[in-house]
Formats: C-alpha cells, sequence, structure tokens
C-alpha cells in the first residue's frame, strides 16, 4: 500500500465515502501519494484529464453506472488495480434493506439512503472515530465487536435519527464524551457467548485469518462481555440483548426507549 499512488473518485453526493477511506485507511497507513476527485459529475470529466498512471490503484464511488462502468473499464485496459466503493456500500446496505424492507423497492431505498445526511453521520462516526460526535448524537449504541453495531445504526440513521456507535475494547479508553451525555442516549447491545463466538469465527474465516484466532476464543469473548457490562453498569445505561433479535426488532426496541425518553422530558 504505501509503495502505491492512491486516487480517490467521486461525484459530490458520494465525497463523504471517499473522506472516510482517506481518514480510516489510508493515514493509517502512513500513504501520502494520495489525489482526490470529488466533484466529478458528468462522464465528460473523465475524459477530460489524465487520472490514470502505473504503480496505483483507483477507488471510486458514482451514483451514475455508467461513469463507474467507464473508470472500470479504463482501470482493466491500463491494468490498474480498482475499487468501486460505491458497490460495495450499496451491497452492504442492501443486505441490511432487503430484510426489512416490507416490499419496498431496494434500489430505491438505497439511493435515498446513500444521499441520507443522518446516513452521512452514521458513516462518518462509525466505531468511535469522531468522539465529538456523540454531543450531536440522538443516539450512541456500544458494544463489543460484531454486535451489529453499524448495521444497526445505518439503519437508524435511514430512519432520521443521528446515530455514533462506540465499540467497547478492554484495552482501549472510553472517550470523555460518552460520560457527559444524559445515560438515556446510550444503548449497549449484548450477546450470548457462544453466538458471538460463532459471528467472529465465520467473519475471521471471511478475512482469511485462522478459525484459532484469540478473537474469536471463549476467553477472549468473556473478557470482553465482562467489560461490557462493568461498562453499562458504570455509564447506567440501557442494554439490548441481541443474540436472538434481528436489526429491524432492536430498532423498534430502542425507538421505544426514545419515545419513553422523549415523554419524560416533558
Amino acid at each position: 500500500m504505501q509503495n502505491e499512488k492512491v486516487w480517490i473518485l467521486s461525484d459530490k453526493n458520494s465525497k463523504t465515502l471517499t473522506h472516510i477511506l482517506v481518514r480510516n485507511y489510508f493515514m493509517q497507513e502512513l500513504q501520502i501519494d494520495i489525489k482526490i476527485y470529488d466533484d466529478l459529475n458528468e462522464l465528460g470529466q473523465l475524459h477530460n484529464f489524465n487520472i490514470y498512471e502505473d504503480d496505483q490503484i483507483v477507488y471510486y464511488a458514482f451514483e451514475n453506472k455508467i461513469m463507474s462502468e467507464f473508470i472500470k473499464d479504463k482501470c482493466k485496459q491500463l491494468n490498474i488495480k480498482y475499487f468501486d466503493v460505491y458497490a460495495v456500500v450499496y451491497n452492504f446496505l442492501g443486505s441490511i434493506f432487503s430484510k426489512i424492507s416490507k416490499g419496498g423497492n431496494i434500489p430505491s431505498i438505497l439511493e435515498q439512503s446513500l444521499r441520507n445526511n443522518h446516513v452521512d453521520f452514521a458513516l462518518l462516526n462509525d466505531d468511535g472515530i469522531n468522539p465529538q460526535s456523540i454531543y450531536e448524537s440522538d443516539i450512541v449504541i456500544i458494544g463489543v465487536s460484531r454486535t451489529s453495531k453499524t448495521p444497526l445504526s445505518i439503519y437508524m440513521s435511514n430512519l432520521g435519527y443521528k446515530v455514533t456507535n462506540i465499540p467497547l475494547v478492554p484495552e482501549i479508553d472510553l472517550p470523555d464524551e460518552l460520560f457527559k451525555i444524559e445515560p438515556n442516549k446510550i444503548i449497549a447491545l449484548t450477546m450470548d457467548p457462544s453466538r458471538l463466538i460463532e459471528i467472529r469465527k465465520e467473519r475471521i474465516k471471511s478475512l482469511g485469518i485462522p478459525v484459532d484466532s484469540g478473537y474469536a476464543t471463549l476467553e477472549r469473548v468473556n473478557i470482553e462481555l465482562d467489560y461490557s457490562q462493568k461498562v453499562i453498569q458504570k455509564l447506567n445505561c440501557q442494554s439490548i440483548d441481541v443474540t436472538h433479535i434481528s436489526i429491524e426488532e432492536t430498532s423498534e426496541r430502542i425507538k421505544k426507549l426514545i419515545d419513553i425518553r422523549r415523554e419524560q422530558q416533558k
């Protein structure tokens, strides 16, 4: 990664995705040779300047499929590595909304979601990226890894909530901001250890990591869940066991808690 030139291309509606790439991946790799074009809204713009070089990778995010196909075909012709960010996010959202659309038009739902400012907020504040966002959030979701924090955050953001999610990792200090907001804004997700191990094993298998990795052992999972319970007690926040419930059901429970909170504040 560090020896490659990185080119990030997007239209104005997809620039959030490109900014996430820069902050959360390339900067962590100390990648400095990055060029960003985040206002490419017409096919002609892709013809008018030379963005293609050897030894580089092109990341792109376009709502317009013709523009995406143009970039992909050009990269293939020049033997340049490429990655369709929009398609990956689109598929990710699709896996969530296909289960809960209740007959709705999935492509339409996805397109609306990717243009939704609250979805942008959830993506930009995923996994504790920006602790300051806690103050702006309607909901702050906390939980150990693989308790569906991100899918739930995106789903609820599509319903009109500003959602931040924070990972609970024993070795990483919690952000101070979490202790400065009302506890009733915080929702902790918990899960049965055996189910969590099963999910983690599937995840590391998909990444090509040995299944006996410490991440998916009973010992590690118990350490994290014990830590999670201590955090819940310290924050005095609500918790939901998500072992056997869907994202939609979890969302409904959270909405009810929010409604109760709002009634109490009147």
